[in-house]
């Protein structure tokens, strides 16, 4: 299971996705986490923010082992609505998470992939570790997207490249993330937090209530929900196709 640990000293909050057993995979757990997490921070309203993840991944995307599980409920027609309830849940957070008044940095400090990639361009502020990478993966599983990915690399990338990154899964490495935008920076790994660190310090120097105002983007959450709408029917209505079962199959056939 993967928790969000957090720690708050002076007015940075530290996130760290705590599952490094699963590469920090984003499962039932990590929600329920992170929804405690979001509460929390709704609160205490930090300066600014710092995701990282435990161990050698950033995070390792979503949970196919609950991928495989749910072919049992699509056998008994008790799939659909379930999972429309548990996404519109989890876009709820998202939306949350996004309408957040405060910087966000993410400490990638490995593997990004699918939702880890998502979450990762979720933040403001991307720092790399020059060994990690990033890979939409997606459409490996015939995935659409989700978890705001369509919205967040289209506002990056341009939604040329954003739309041939999701249809043709690829790892993008450090040095490639940072030329074509995605990275702001990139450090050793052993510099990361620190550069982290002083990347939010630096963010944090300004008045807050110019940051709050610069980070209250109602045009863009307003976007992010319509996105976020489009990709729960998109991926509900993937899930239930062969190539789907298929997919996740071979995923465990070569994972063991």
């Amino acid at each position: 299971m993967t928790r969000v640990l957090m720690g708050i000293e002076d007015d940075i909050a530290c996130l760290t996705l705590d599952g490094a057993s699963r590469r920090n995979a984003l499962d039932q757990e990590f929600w329920e986490s992170f929804a405690d997490t979001l509460d929390a921070l709704e609160s205490a309203i930090p300066h600014t923010i710092v995701l990282t993840g435990e161990g050698e991944a950033f995070c390792a995307g979503g949970d196919v082992a609950r991928m495989r599980e749910s072919f049992v409920a699509m056998e008994t027609g008790s799939f659909e609505d379930p999972e429309r309830v548990r996404m519109d849940w989890i876009d709820d957070l998202l939306i949350r998470w996004a309408s957040l008044p405060v910087p966000k940095i993410a400490a990638v400090n490995g593997t990004a992939v699918g939702a880890g990639l998502a979450l990762a361009a979720s933040c403001d502020y991307l720092i790399v570790a020059e060994d990690a990478f990033f890979d939409s993966g997606f459409s490996r599983l015939g995935l659409p997207g989700d978890m705001g990915a369509t919205h967040y690399l289209a506002r990056i990338l341009g939604s040329r490249r954003a739309a041939l990154w999701l249809l043709r899964a690829r790892q993008i490495g450090s040095a490639e993330a940072l030329a074509v935008g995605l990275a702001d920076e990139v450090v050793s790994l052993p510099e990361l937090l620190s550069s982290a660190h002083s990347a939010a310090n630096a963010l944090a120097s300004g008045a807050p209530d110019a940051a709050a105002f610069i980070l209250n983007r109602p045009a863009e959450v307003a976007a992010l929900r319509v996105a976020l709408d489009r990709e729960r029917e998109a991926t509900l209505a993937a899930k239930q196709t062969p190539f789907h079962r298929e997919a996740v199959e071979r995923f465990f056939a070569k994972t063991g």
